[in-house]
């Protein structure tokens, strides 16, 4: 039987950072996109005209859980460093900000989607933290929240995954 694949996330803007692989992928996932739509006032008339304006950008939101009693405690830290990099701007060897916000994140699941995102909030709740050692926390969720950027495009049809992932 073939190994599941796994879905993944990659700063796109930061070569340096790690690709993360879910430990476990999400059992549900939502997925937000909605018409922009201008509404206009006429007087005297009993309703608005809507006009279509465009359409917005795909919202994924998912919760990730990381069980750290499988994982050496230095992946743990990566894990979280991971995420609170997606919400600070990028900068380069010397420290400086090259770019001002958070960096793109590939978002891909491989045969399903791909999509350039960035991470606009973060929320990690933890349940469990380590009773011997550094008190780490070995087990926790992160509600990942991603918007698409649509000023970059992947090919949809060509169904060839972007990046190997181990199995």
């Amino acid at each position: 039987m073939a190994a599941r694949k796994r879905m993944s996330l990659v700063h796109v803007d930061a070569p340096d950072s790690p690709t993360l692989e879910a430990q476990y992928n999400p059992d549900e996932m939502e997925i937000n996109l909605q018409a922009l739509l201008n509404r206009h006032d006429v007087p005297l008339l009993g309703y608005q005209p809507i006009q279509y304006k465009g359409t917005g950008n795909v919202v994924a939101k998912f919760k990730l859980v990381f069980n750290g009693t499988q994982l050496p405690p230095a992946m743990m830290r990566n894990v979280w460093a991971f995420f609170f990099s997606g919400m600070y701007g990028v900068s380069d060897d010397s420290g400086q900000f090259t770019l001002q916000g958070p960096g793109r994140v590939l978002f891909v699941w491989p045969g399903w989607i791909r999509l350039f995102c960035v991470q606009p909030s973060l929320k990690i709740k933890v349940l469990k933290f380590s009773t011997e050692g550094d008190p780490l926390p070995i087990y926790f969720t992160v509600d990942v929240e991603l918007e698409e950027r649509r000023d970059l495009n992947l090919d949809y049809e060509s169904g060839s995954d972007l990046i190997s992932l181990p199995t």
